[in-house]
């Protein structure tokens, strides 16, 4: 039933009411905020009377107050109040629209400043914080308002440079009134921060660069990439271990694979599960030690201070500025970086390429007469003189490790057949005369032998151009003569080295199946794929390429 008062007020009924076309709003609340808005009517009533206008017949178009319309409507769809529940109404007859704009933009919103105190007061009248929490504001957004551009104290800037240091600069420090956390607070002069943790990063940039010799050091509190976009990195270069040092490599490579066999055994208890990843913590650490970064590098290259997510002290090393970059080389793609290996497996990759290629060498005599004759006129002649690289020594010692073919349990190369040796045991000038009237082909056969062994190794196909030729006019197939194993590969490489190299061979997918693998039982697997045996997930591809 319609109620009519003084004035232009009316109570009209609730379904009566319907949203008006023309009204300026047109965002819908979320669903909280409408949720809110909800319990708001419930709990108080409306607060702020809905502006209609007649529409031809019996009901009336509400212009301006459709959400709380939306919100009186929701409350009698779930029984809380009658379908035709009165609803406080000012009926204005002029431009429905004009009127919805006008109502709406000179409506001003409380402060929530103003509301936080207003919350407050009520709390101290014994309010609950559901009663409170009742109406239009949003704790969020109370918080955002009280701490724009305030640092939270647990922000990495504060972590870094200390919150007594700033309270010691005559930093003040306000409590978060939102959080029930102790320490929930915020420093409220972010100039003073910055200017602390820029003195700070300051001071030890200068320490760094001191400390390890770099050209310059660059202190940022955040590092972008638009920052380094245009600087080049340079790394770490493994230095050669002292005997103690390679010592305690190999212990640790020792200590590893005893574990992994004890595990393979056991089943990988957690308490040898935790052995095997501290000897590995303390063999990568080692391996680490063992780097260092070369003096040209560190004259041209600089050092980036920054701080980390943490909190802490992030230093990035090896940058070179533009101007002191050198010209780009231009490389093909066997040109890429190879991995880094500890001490004691390139020293057998090593050894077991120059095993390889030494076989070849010594079935080939006019290679190594060549080899032999290039190498005595560049070192010999004076026209020779400037050229550096000695690959073979003259001074006629092997190049391979006594023994070295025992321990890697290989076949030598055998002295050819059919030679007499016997003037090796002769006085000189008998022994040379000897020597001198053996047939042509055994001297030829023999001088290529002799001259094989004293072959210098290469591990980087990079590295020596001579190399290079040398192999291709050998025709050397390392594949047909070496398969990396367990034993003296994949056991000695860091995990990550091994499922790259199976993601280069097996794919992408393969490596990600068994990235979860013990290392011990992903390197045996490796050594059977790379064997040649046909392994479930493999394609007959993937298998033929593993196997050259």
């Amino acid at each position: 039933m319609e109620q009519t008062i003084a004035g232009d007020i009316r109570f009209l009924p609730l379904d009566k009411l319907v949203l008006s076309p023309l009204n300026a709003r047109k965002t819908p609340l979320g669903e909280a905020e409408q949720a809110e808005l909800k319990a708001s009517l419930q709990a108080h009533g409306l607060l702020e009377n809905l502006v209609v206008h007649t529409n031809g017949d019996d009901s009336f178009a509400v212009n301006a107050g459709g959400r709380r319309l939306m919100a009186f409507q929701a409350l009698a769809a779930d029984g809380v109040i009658a379908t035709d529940h009165p609803i406080p109404c000012r009926v204005h007859d002029g431009d429905p629209e004009e009127v919805s704009l006008a109502e709406n933009v000179e409506r001003t919103s409380m402060h929530p400043l103003d509301q936080f105190e207003a919350f407050a007061r009520m709390g101290e009248r014994g309010a609950t914080p559901a009663e409170i929490r009742g109406g239009y504001v949003y704790a969020q957004n109370v918080r955002h308002l009280l701490t724009d551009g305030k640092i939270a104290v647990n922000s990495k800037y504060v972590k870094f440079i200390r919150r007594e240091a700033y309270e010691a600069a005559g930093g003040t420090v306000i409590a978060d009134l939102f959080s029930s956390e102790e320490d929930a607070a915020y420093l409220d002069d972010r100039a003073l921060v910055t200017e602390l943790a820029l003195d700070k990063l300051t001071a030890a940039g200068r320490e760094v660069q001191a400390a390890e010799c770099w050209k310059w050091p660059m202190t940022r509190l955040d590092v972008s990439y638009e920052d380094t976009s245009q600087y080049r990195r340079v790394h770490p270069q493994a230095v050669e271990p002292t005997p103690e040092q390679a010592a305690e490599i190999d212990r640790l490579a020792d200590l590893m694979e005893e574990i992994e066999a004890r595990g393979e055994a056991d089943g990988w208890p957690d308490d040898l599960v935790q052995a095997h990843d501290e000897a590995e913590a303390q063999y990568n650490a080692f391996e680490n030690k063992l780097r260092a970064y070369a003096p040209e590098d560190l004259a041209r290259a600089g050092c980036v201070v920054t701080i980390g997510h943490n909190g802490d002290l992030d230093v990035r090393r090896g940058y070179v500025r533009p101007e002191d970059q050198e010209p780009e080389q231009k490389t093909g793609p066997e040109a890429a970086t190879p991995y880094t290996f500890n001490a004691k497996l390139t020293a057998a990759l090593k050894h077991f390429r120059l095993h390889v290629a030494q076989g070849y060498l010594a079935d080939d005599f006019a290679c190594a007469f060549d080899l032999a004759l290039f190498t005595l006129a560049h070192r010999v002649l004076p026209e020779g003189s400037i050229y550096g690289e000695k690959l073979l020594d003259l001074s006629v010692d092997t190049t391979l490790p006594y023994s070295w073919t025992e321990q890697m349990e290989v076949a030598d190369i055998p002295v050819p057949d059919g030679i007499d040796l016997g003037w090796l045991d002769m006085e000189p000038a008998t022994g040379f005369a000897v020597l001198s009237k053996l047939p042509m082909a055994d001297k030829q056969r023999l001088f290529a032998y002799c001259i094989s062994q004293t072959l210098k190794g290469s591990l980087s196909d990079d590295g020596n151009a001579l190399h290079k030729a040398i192999g291709r006019r050998l025709g050397v197939d390392v594949a047909k003569h070496w398969r990396p194993t367990a034993a003296y590969f994949f056991k000695w490489v860091k995990k990550d080295c091994a499922l790259d190299v199976a993601s280069d061979i097996l794919g992408e997918t393969w490596a990600r199946t068994h990235q979860g693998e013990k290392k011990g039982v992903l390197a045996d697997i490796l050594e059977s794929v790379f064997r040649g045996e046909k392994r479930p997930g493999i394609t007959n591809e993937q298998a033929a390429a593993a196997s050259r």
